[in-house]
């Protein structure tokens, strides 16, 4: 999928292509360079749906892609790229409830989700992928179970040095970029307006707004 070209129509730019795993840029623990994620490469994805038995898509039944309304020109893109290279995709629109019902039951193979971090910590986006956390007991929505991706998991809780810490967490997202249970689009960013007269305003990955420096001239 053409990331870019994603953040550029449809996000009108706002956005950073998700190609270095599921922890997102801005994050401690992020390493673009340590983390191989997926990037844009329509003769790759041709050559391994090849090597999969389904040459140009042939013979590969259909793919169910759920999604809300509110999401509708994004995963109709997505529907455009992966029948480009012959994956045959049907859009399933649900209401919001209903789509959150069918997800908490691992009732769907093939969804939209997006995940805002509760707070500041690479830990927040790997929970998803615990086995232990799988849904209805946690975030873990797709069901995904590696054995040395829980136990790298386990070790992190007891790392005190922040350092080994994120080399933890890289090897556990690489783990996640391996068997690729999801498929990251883009990592968000936050727009703030202020007026002239408004200084001192910081950002953070939480998108938390912290008025503690602001001034006002």
């Amino acid at each position: 999928m053409d990331r870019d070209r994603l953040i550029k129509y449809l996000r009108n730019g706002i956005g950073v292509a998700a190609t270095s795993g599921f922890i997102p840029k801005g994050m401690p623990g992020f390493d673009s360079l340590a983390v191989r994620g997926y990037s844009y490469n329509p003769k790759l994805a041709a050559k391994l749906l090849a090597e999969a038995g389904f040459p140009e898509g042939k013979g590969m039944g259909e793919v169910t892609l759920n999604t809300t309304t509110t999401y509708k020109d994004l995963i109709e893109f997505i529907q455009g790229q992966l029948t480009a290279v012959g994956i045959k995709v049907k859009i399933d629109v649900s209401p919001s409830a209903s789509l959150r019902d069918l997800m908490s039951k691992n009732s769907v193979n093939f969804f939209r989700g997006s995940w805002l971090a509760d707070y500041g910590d690479g830990e927040n986006f790997l929970s998803m992928f615990y086995s232990k956390n799988k849904v209805p007991y946690g975030p873990n929505y797709t069901a995904f179970y590696n054995k040395e991706f829980d136990e790298l998991f386990e070790k992190s809780y007891y790392e005190a040095d922040n350092e080994k810490r994120f080399e933890l967490y890289r090897k556990m997202d690489q783990i996640v970029m391996d068997y690729a249970p999801v498929v990251p689009l883009f990592y968000d960013q936050s727009v703030v307006m202020l007026q002239n007269n408004i200084s001192g305003y910081s950002f953070n990955p939480l998108s938390l707004m912290i008025l503690k420096r602001i001034k006002k001239k």
